[in-house]
């Protein structure tokens, strides 16, 4: 009844104003282009310097760098024809903060990032990922629209203010605290329980009755998008203990994160596919 009650009140069923909501897709634009900026600054810097690195170890960074990015690229055209589908630009954010952690492994340059150094960017990095990959999990479940209108702002500021504060006040490096370290992988968490209380819901209906074909479907991807991010949250918890192992840092880490992007990705663009089949064919019920 408690999981019944939350979902219908998380639950945007409005299609209209999913489309039509102008301030979220500022937003979705608005942190596409900001981490752009993120990710082709170091490398023009790079260039210009000659200070990339093109083989050797570098080859792999290079490969998942422009792995994420391509895939990036794919989910922002498929959201761009169908606007409604806003898990994937989230998504596309989200590969595109992986192609982002990549740099550091190619360039020699140690040029600050909006006045950031290194190891502070990598904490931006992290939050960015932990928190959209949060807010995949809440846009695939067809979260309200005020989630995302509040929550995309305080991320995407979030990391900034906490170097501002360690700057200006002196505070000890808020990245390395066990509490950080432990917020990421809840991020992940709260978008897995979102997709798992969404199927709850569609469980309850229709119960007793013939189940559309869709819904049943519906459920399954729910299902399957809340156990990858479980996957994906149990991945970071993993990395809290083996971060100074160099080969899980450099190649288990890097290499599992681009098997869960794809994966992800492959679900949610079945699910799309689906979605136009049902709209263009009769609908089958289950008994």
């Amino acid at each position: 009844m408690v999981l019944h009650s939350l979902a219908k009140f998380l639950n945007d069923s409005s299609t209209e104003k999913r489309i039509h909501n102008r301030a979220s897709k500022f937003l979705l634009v608005f942190s596409l282009i900001f981490l752009g900026v993120i990710l082709f600054s170091p490398i023009l810097q790079g260039l210009a310097s000659g200070s990339l690195a093109w083989g050797g170890p570098s080859t792999r960074h290079w490969i998942y760098l422009l792995a994420n990015l391509g895939i990036a690229t794919w989910l922002v055209t498929l959201w761009s024809r169908s606007p409604i589908k806003q898990e994937f630009c989230y998504l596309a954010i989200y590969a595109l903060v992986q192609s982002i952690y990549q740099v550091q492994f190619i360039t020699n340059a140690n040029t600050p990032i909006f006045g950031a150094e290194l190891d502070s960017v990598k904490g931006v990095l992290t939050i960015y990922e932990a928190s959209f990959g949060m807010f995949f999990g809440l846009s695939f479940a067809r979260n309200r629209q005020e989630i995302f209108q509040i929550g995309v702002p305080i991320f995407l500021v979030l990391p900034w203010f906490m170097i501002f504060s360690m700057n200006s006040f002196r505070l000890p490096n808020l990245f390395e605290s066990p509490f950080f370290h432990m917020l990421l992988p809840v991020l992940f968490g709260v978008g897995a329980l979102s997709c798992a209380v969404q199927a709850h819901y569609l469980n309850s209906l229709n119960q007793g009755e013939e189940t559309p074909l869709s819904l049943q479907i519906r459920k399954i991807r729910l299902w399957q998008i809340a156990g990858v991010l479980l996957l994906t949250m149990a991945l970071h918890i993993t990395h809290f203990f083996a971060a100074h192992v160099y080969w899980f840092e450099r190649i288990v880490y890097q290499a599992s994160h681009l098997g869960l992007i794809l994966l992800l990705s492959k679900i949610v663009v079945r699910e799309y596919k689906e979605n136009v089949h049902f709209l263009t064919q009769p609908e089958r019920k289950i008994a």
